[in-house]
């Protein structure tokens, strides 16, 4: 979920995705067949979907295996996104777990899922609860520098076709004005409800000058550790869609590389961008805190 902020969208929250736009791409082939390199296990793909992202629209059913969705054990309701990236452990952002974790509450990850209400579309839904949470040590919350947790599980998620792992980054790239696939259960708007069913979106890169300009708090975006999307009054992460993956396909390996975590945002789909995690910056962090956690268990990425 988006973290509050008077005015201030931080955390997960719905994609706000207003209108329709001229920045569509044809996504229909994307992580559906392998390109010419591997990866040293299998990661990111996707199940056929016919629609093309316009300005937010309804995934397919288990469009994405590696989505998952973060809530509390009692009362079962995602509040925030997640990726899967193991068996054993979800990447979601910090700002998602930590007031959980300072209310003591029990926490525990949906995979599988794709309409939150009906519950009947796909056979895949699981719900694991998490056995604990890693906060990064150095997590803060004004302006959320190192916004990023990794929730290990109690049990094992079974992986199938239709559930596993996201591919993870190799290094660090330039992403500037490129497009990227951010999903989750967040808001329509600011102020309307959340979405039942899973959204994508596509949004544009934003340069971090751009991004620093349109950013009220007036706190720089910190890079590398961030980077900055949308500004687009018509598309958007928005509350709800929190701690969920922004995502692109590696053209080499047609999968799909988690490079963004949703971390902060001011309103949805203004003309303010919103930051995000980059997820290359702390790979020596998650690989770390993965094999601390569950000794033997790796990431996959490309080979």
């Amino acid at each position: 979920m988006k973290v509050y902020l008077a005015f201030i969208v931080l955390g997960s929250s719905l994609l706000a995705a207003l209108g329709s736009s001229s920045e569509e791409i044809d996504s229909s082939e994307f992580g559906t067949v392998k390109g010419p390199r591997g990866t040293n296990c299998t990661c990111g793909w996707a199940n056929k979907n016919e629609k093309r992202i316009v300005s937010g629209v309804e995934t397919g059913i288990n469009e994405f295996p590696f989505m998952a969705g973060l809530m509390s054990q009692r009362y079962k309701i995602v509040i925030c996104g997640g990726s899967i990236i193991t068996e054993w452990h979800v990447l979601t952002a910090a700002h998602c777990t930590r007031p959980m974790v300072d209310a003591n509450t029990p926490m525990a990850v949906v995979v599988g899922e794709h309409d939150t209400v009906r519950k009947l579309e796909t056979d895949a839904t699981k719900i694991i609860n998490v056995k604990y949470p890693i906060e990064h040590e150095k997590y803060g919350t004004l302006g959320h520098p190192n916004d990023i947790a990794l929730l290990v599980l109690e049990e094992k998620i079974e992986f199938t076709k239709l559930v596993g792992p996201v591919c993870l980054p190799t290094n660090i790239i330039n992403l500037n004005h490129k497009y990227i696939t951010v999903m989750g259960w967040g808001r329509l708007k600011f102020e309307g409800g959340g979405s039942s069913v899973l959204m994508k979106v596509n949004l544009k890169v934003v340069p971090t000058e751009e991004c620093n300009k349109k950013n009220p708090l007036k706190i720089p975006t910190d890079i590398p550790r961030q980077f900055c999307t949308g500004g687009n009054r018509r598309k958007d992460s928005c509350k709800g869609d929190s701690g969920g993956p922004l995502v692109m396909v590696d053209p080499e390996t047609n999968r799909y590389v988690l490079h963004g975590i949703v971390s902060m945002g001011f309103g949805c789909a203004t003309e303010k961008p919103g930051i995000n995690t980059n997820v290359a910056y702390y790979l020596d962090w998650i690989q770390r805190k993965v094999h601390e956690s569950v000794p033997g268990v790796y990431t996959c990425s490309k080979s």
